[in-house]
Order: C-alpha cells, then sequence, then structure tokens
C-alpha cells in the first residue's frame, strides 16, 4: 500500500511539474520577449522632423528598388525539427532556415493527403504583430486555424519573422534578429521561408501562390507584392500603408520610434528602413490581383490607409477594395478565403 502511495503521488509531482513547465513556457519564458527594449526610443527626439518625412526622393525609391533586386533569398542552411501528425490526413513541419549567421524558424502544413507526385497550390501566412507577445502561435491562432481548415489542398507556410517566437504545443522556437524590423525585415524572412519551400518540394504549383496578411501581415502582404510579383494574387487587411509620415509616427508613437529610431544610424539609413517599410510607394509595380481589406471604424490603421491605396492603383483592374463597418478586428475570413480559392489559378 505504501509502495501504491509513492507511486501515485511521484505520478502526481510528475503531473503537476509537467503542466506547470508547459505554463511557464507558454506565459513567461519567452526569450523573444525578454529581448524587446524601449531604452533608446528616446534617441532621436531632437531630430527635426521636416527633415526625417521628407517626401520621397527619385533617388531613395531607386536605391531601394535596386537593394531589393538584390537580396539573395537563399539560406544557409536549413533543418527541419519536427514534423508533427495534425490530424490523419496532414502533416505540420517545423523548420528552421540560416542566413548571414542568423537563424528564422517556420511552419509549413503540408496538403491534406499529400502526395510528391502530384502539384499543390500554396498560401504564405503573414501573421500580424503584438509588440507585448512577439509570437506566432499555431495552436491559438483562431484565423489561421480557419485558414487551414478551409485551404485543404493548399501548403500553408506560416514565417516566424526575426525576433518573433514559433509557438507549437508546449515548444518555443525564438528566431534571432530585431523586433523592431517588423516590415521589411519580416517581408525578407517571409520570402527567404517562401523561396525555401520551394526549392525543398517540387508539387509547390508555382503559378498558384498566395498570400493572406493582417494588420502588420497586410503590410507585409502589400511589400512581398512589391518584391515579388510572382505571387499570383494577395489578401491584405488592416496594413499601415506609409510611416513616412509624422501623423503616424504620432499614432504609433512608442512602438514607431522602438522600430524605426531606435538603432544608431545615419539619416539616411533612418529615412530608408521607414521608406522600405510604406508599400504605398512600391506597390503599384504588382500586376497579380490584390484584395484591400479595411474597417471604417479602425483606429489603429484608419481607413485612409485604404483610400489612399485606392487613389494609387486607380487604374489597376484587377484590384477590390472591401470596406467593412467594423474595426481591426472586424473578421472577413471566410469570404477573403474564397476569394483567394477563385483568384488563385494558374495565370
Amino acid at each position: 500500500m505504501n509502495i501504491m502511495k509513492q507511486v501515485l503521488a511521484g505520478g502526481l509531482l510528475l503531473l503537476i511539474v509537467v503542466i506547470g513547465s508547459v505554463f511557464w513556457y507558454q506565459n513567461d519564458a519567452c526569450e523573444c520577449r525578454q529581448r524587446i527594449s524601449y531604452a533608446n526610443i528616446e534617441l532621436y527626439d531632437d531630430l527635426n522632423r521636416d527633415t526625417l518625412f521628407h517626401p520621397l526622393r527619385e533617388e531613395e525609391y531607386l536605391h531601394v528598388q535596386e537593394d531589393w533586386s538584390n537580396i539573395d533569398l537563399q539560406s544557409d542552411s536549413s533543418h527541419i525539427l519536427q514534423r508533427l501528425q495534425i490530424s490523419p490526413e496532414r502533416e505540420l513541419l517545423v523548420m528552421s532556415f540560416d542566413k548571414s549567421g542568423q537563424r528564422q524558424f517556420g511552419a509549413i502544413y503540408l496538403p491534406e493527403d499529400f502526395d510528391s507526385t502530384q502539384q499543390y497550390p500554396l498560401l504564405l501566412w503573414a501573421n500580424g504583430l503584438n509588440q507585448f507577445d512577439p509570437t506566432v502561435n499555431l495552436t491559438k491562432n483562431s484565423l489561421l486555424q480557419e485558414v487551414t481548415k478551409s485551404l485543404k489542398e493548399y501548403f500553408i507556410v506560416v514565417p516566424s519573422y526575426r525576433g518573433q517566437a514559433l509557438q507549437t504545443y508546449y515548444t518555443r522556437y525564438c528566431s534571432d534578429g530585431f523586433f523592431g524590423d517588423a516590415f521589411d525585415g519580416a517581408t525578407d524572412d517571409a520570402l527567404r521561408l517562401l523561396h525555401w519551400t520551394q526549392d525543398n518540394f517540387s508539387a509547390v504549383d508555382t503559378q498558384r501562390l498566395a498570400l493572406f496578411g493582417v494588420s502588420r501581415g497586410g503590410t507585409v502582404g502589400l511589400l512581398a507584392a512589391a518584391r515579388y510579383p510572382k505571387l499570383n494574387c494577395v489578401v491584405a487587411q488592416s496594413g499601415p500603408t506609409n510611416f513616412l509620415s509624422p501623423t503616424e509616427s504620432k499614432r504609433f508613437g512608442k512602438q514607431y520610434r522602438y522600430q524605426f529610431l531606435s538603432k544608431e544610424a545615419s539619416l539616411p539609413v533612418l529615412r530608408e528602413k521607414i521608406i522600405k517599410s510604406s508599400p504605398i510607394y512600391f506597390i503599384d509595380a504588382y500586376p497579380g490581383d490584390l484584395l484591400l481589406i479595411y474597417g471604417k471604424k479602425d483606429w489603429i490603421v484608419p481607413i485612409r490607409n485604404a483610400e489612399r491605396l485606392k487613389e494609387k492603383l486607380s487604374a489597376k483592374p484587377n484590384l477590390k477594395l472591401v470596406q467593412l463597418e467594423g474595426g481591426h478586428s472586424a473578421r472577413y475570413t471566410k469570404q477573403a478565403l474564397r476569394w483567394i480559392k477563385e483568384h488563385n489559378r494558374k495565370p
């Protein structure tokens, strides 16, 4: 009897330790969260705002385009870290890729009943930004779960951007890099994971590539569209479009200064990062189908972002703008996924 009590007590203790460890890991032990620091956000408080936010110059535009054209999307090395059978029909891969000494993580959902001899469309899911919880949680993201349930025949690629954690069940992987590189840098990471997936899975139909991004992910989607015209169609919801604006710098305040003005750099370098994060200047180069979704009552990313995009793209025939009655969290996911299925077809 004493032995049985000891066994039961030991088992109970082990269960408590496991549950406690999972809870601690998911809520307190995020290395990525601990890296975020606002210590230097007042670094450029004396900078002349008229100089910083001077309208885009042609030479700056051309320099950005040249820089983007020279980016190498090939990874230096890569590793598949986990293969998870999330359903009898579908497998999830968790992988890492290294570039110039920096390691990022990503997830790839294989199509249901995957057959490597077949061809499948692909969706790149670009997640939003949470300054307080820099985590892409694969198990608690209702939007992502809706995407995976609806697009069963798709590869679904989910990047964890620099400085952000990828969470799957009780395992967390923290990507290297500065979390403040949240737009142009995040687009680099997303496109590199997309490139890796195409290189390593011949079953990806490269003529049926789509992207869906919400909030920060909407901005990443617009930037990716401008930089990677092979994307067949893009859904961008509630994404900021122009950071080269004193109005936006005030709107995002502390977060804006953390992302763009907390690292020592010359004025041209500071401006270049802001410009590279502002798709309004580049999105007119995208030839594919584009669905824009914005909320009329969005106080985080106001509807004027949509209005300016529409004006910029007034001559684009394959553009659809949906203005929702709600705010930043207004849902249009089911309709957007139907639009993707309709438009992500071979040209």
